[in-house]
């Protein structure tokens, strides 16, 4: 226990300063005077003001470095090079930048291909610091160390949390700038309209989550006679890390792993709330109370099932909740309201127990082979302070002044215009890593409030991962074939595939084929670090 609350600890420590958007917002002018250098930037301290400027920083009047960028996406449309807020970014941090975009679905296996061929651009999205040919890249020299001497050249990378940085670690050594993330920032969105015309109210408990998923399904949500609705869109390779794993939480069981009561840790899907997690989804799978192609369905499906109105609930972050993907409903069914809850008690105890983050999701790696020297490594660094300034943030988080966002006579800012804020600046905030808040405060609107609100009260509830500080040999060669084995039973058995004695002789496999040796690593591991 006191080794859980002490990984929890760490992972809270950094994920409670992060941006309210993943899109992208403007720059106040008078902010700009900062162009083009590594420097501080007028309106971001810096620790040590008559420290040099790090030697891989820009001289003004410099040409601008180019910086080749693979980054994810979310949105139907990738930005262009023409974007005004592209070249708003490049003029602030006096950069080229040549960013590939990559969409969501099917990201890992583009990152897995490029990083074994070691074919890479300067700068590297990873989502998965543990996936086994990002280990073996590691251990292989492709990436740079990212030293601690050289973040404290500057004024925003400086402040990075060693706590989170912890969690992404190899054997201590840092190569990758990790995104901050809010620690408990997932929740059930759901058609608020549909729930007040059939009279129910937000569950809290596992039973009342179970009636309002049948009753969105069964009792006409939408008033038009058809059976032609769902009540829950779900997605297996969302399941992984949010729906499936925050319902084992809510059956009283760990985060993916947990201390196994002998000193040791072992993976949840060996444990009885595992079982139960599975039991409930397979008998809202069978009563077609959930979309049918589960098992092949991706976050965007999700996102169209959600749109077109055929489902009414489903898990995803918080922030969701005012985003285009789940707003593009309204162009469809003007009536439609969202909204969303977040916790549901216990079913061991009645306590509240929410899946968390790990303080960070994803992170930026640099390849050597890319970036040929530390001076280019230092002013590919510079690139992301500068992201961090208030100009920046404000930015890619609230739009552009006048379009996107005004402000007031008492320095607050008020928000405008969303749809359009997410359609112009799309995925500009993914370039972030929102290691500190600095921009000035905006008068949110109830979704955005109440977003804030839940992270911050739904942290002392979020269950910690024992072993995310830690590396498995095993899982890093052996990891990426294992963890396929389970996903594709515990889907099997959840739509009535596979059954009882099945999944567990597939757990058996697991465990003969190298699972065991994963767990006698990160029990070693957990051991050595103090868990009890």
């Amino acid at each position: 226990m006191k080794q859980l609350k002490k990984v929890l600890a760490a992972v809270c420590a950094g994920a409670m300063l992060t941006s309210m958007a993943a899109g992208c917002s403007s720059t106040p002018s008078s902010s700009s005077s900062a162009l083009g250098s590594t420097a501080p930037s007028s309106n971001t301290p810096a620790a040590d003001s008559n420290s040099p400027a790090p030697s891989g920083s820009q001289a003004a009047g410099e040409e601008p470095f180019a910086i080749s960028i693979l980054a994810q996406t979310f949105a139907t449309e990738m930005q262009k090079p023409e974007s005004p807020v592209w070249k708003q970014i490049e003029e602030y941090t006096n950069t080229k930048l040549d960013i590939t975009w990559k969409p969501s679905a099917g990201f890992d296996e583009n990152i897995n291909i490029l990083v074994a061929s070691n074919d890479l651009p300067m700068v590297t999205a990873v989502r998965d610091n543990k996936a086994p040919v990002i280990v073996q890249a590691v251990n292989g020299g492709v990436f740079w160390e990212i030293k601690d001497e050289y973040l404290q050249q500057y004024p925003n990378l400086s402040k990075m949390n060693k706590d989170v940085a912890n969690n992404v670690s190899y054997d201590g050594k840092i190569y990758s700038l990790y995104k901050s993330a809010d620690l408990a920032r997932s929740g059930w969105h759901y058609r608020k309209d549909w729930l007040d015309k059939l009279g129910l109210s937000e569950p809290t408990t596992l039973d009342e989550l179970y009636n309002v998923i049948h009753a969105f399904t069964f009792n006409d949500p939408d008033g038009n006679g058809k059976d032609d609705t769902f009540g829950l869109a779900m997605a297996a390779d969302i399941a992984v890390k949010l729906q499936f794993h925050s319902m084992v939480i809510a059956m009283g069981g760990g985060n993916e792993w947990e201390a196994d009561g002998n000193g040791g840790v072992q993976p949840t899907f060996m444990t009885q709330p595992y079982i139960d997690a599975m039991d409930f989804f397979r008998k809202i799978y069978a009563e077609k109370a959930m979309n049918q192609d589960y098992p092949s369905a991706s976050k965007n499906n999700i996102y169209e099932y959600w749109s077109s109105g055929q489902c009414g609930m489903f898990y995803m972050s918080m922030y969701d909740s005012y985003g285009q993907s789940v707003q593009n409903i309204k162009k469809t069914i003007p009536e439609a309201e969202n909204d969303f809850f977040t916790l549901i008690k216990s079913k061991i105890d009645g306590s509240y127990r929410c899946y968390p983050t790990s303080g960070w999701k994803g992170m930026y790696m640099m390849s050597k082979k890319a970036v040929k020297s530390e001076d280019d490594l230092l002013k590919v660094l510079g690139f992301f302070d500068k992201m961090e300034d208030q100009a920046m943030q404000e930015l890619t988080g609230y739009g552009v002044e006048g379009d996107h966002f005004t402000v007031k006579s008492d320095g607050t800012i008020d928000l405008i215009n969303r749809e359009d804020f997410s359609t112009v600046c799309g995925d500009f905030g993914q370039l972030q890593l929102n290691w500190s808040d600095n921009k000035r405060t905006a008068n949110y609107e109830y979704l955005q409030k109440k977003v804030l609100d839940n992270i911050a009260a739904n942290e002392p509830y979020a269950i910690a991962n024992v072993v995310n500080p830690f590396i498995s040999e095993t899982q890093s060669s052996l990891g990426g074939t294992l963890d396929q084995m389970i996903y594709d039973a515990r889907d099997k058995y959840i739509i009535g595939a596979l059954d009882l004695d099945g999944f567990n002789a597939v757990v058996a496999q697991w465990r003969a084929q190298g699972g065991d040796n994963i767990i006698k690593e990160y029990s070693d591991a957990y051991k050595a670090a103090g868990g009890k």
